[in-house]
């Protein structure tokens, strides 16, 4: 496989495809969904887990896990 245009050293260090990170959003709009999503897209998908109790926010990574093995923040 070619690599990505925009492949970089940042890119290799986070194990992505694109130099893209989802801004992990408080409040429900980061779903696992989206974050699995733009991982599995090249990007990083990213948790905004600062409002969450440390169960939700073990359910909606485990969620986001079964979804995708790609890397997760």
């Amino acid at each position: 496989m070619a690599p990505a245009p925009f492949a970089n050293r940042l890119c290799e260090i986070l194990g992505i495809r694109h130099p893209l990170i989802l801004a992990g959003m408080a409040g429900g709009y980061t779903t696992p969904e989206l974050v699995a999503a733009v991982s599995e897209a090249g990007g990083l998908g990213t948790f905004g887990l600062n409002a969450m109790t440390a169960e939700a926010a073990a359910a909606d990574v485990a969620r986001a896990r079964a979804l995708t093995a790609a890397p997760l923040a």
